[in-house]
């Protein structure tokens, strides 16, 4: 039996954050709840059945009163899980340093 691969470089967080979003060309808004983020990306639990090459712009909003964390990614995959959809994200671009600060005083 062949183990399949890990292929992810950057370790992940499991976290619990909203997450608000538009599908870039599309306008379609969703809302989603995150269940792990790292530096290259995140995972995102969701309503909307998202499509894996899609645009996305996002804001992940923190705790009490911190800014949303803002930027943009790609749908990379989606997975139907009984009521909902787990979605993997890969982030276009973002500043390690805030994600650094923010997951420091939010995980």
């Amino acid at each position: 039996m062949k183990l399949k691969e890990e292929r992810r470089v950057f370790v992940r967080y499991p976290c619990n954050f909203k997450v608000s979003g538009i599908v870039l060309n599309k306008d379609i808004e969703f809302a989603a709840q995150t269940f792990n983020i790292s530096a290259e990306g995140l995972g995102l639990k969701t309503q909307e059945k998202l499509i894996p090459g899609d645009n996305i712009e996002i804001w992940i909003h923190l705790k009490g009163d911190a800014a949303p964390l803002h930027t943009y990614g790609k749908i990379m995959w989606i997975r139907k899980v009984i009521n909902e959809y787990k979605v993997g994200v890969k982030f276009d671009s973002l500043h390690l340093l805030p994600l650094g600060v923010a997951l420091e005083k939010n995980i």
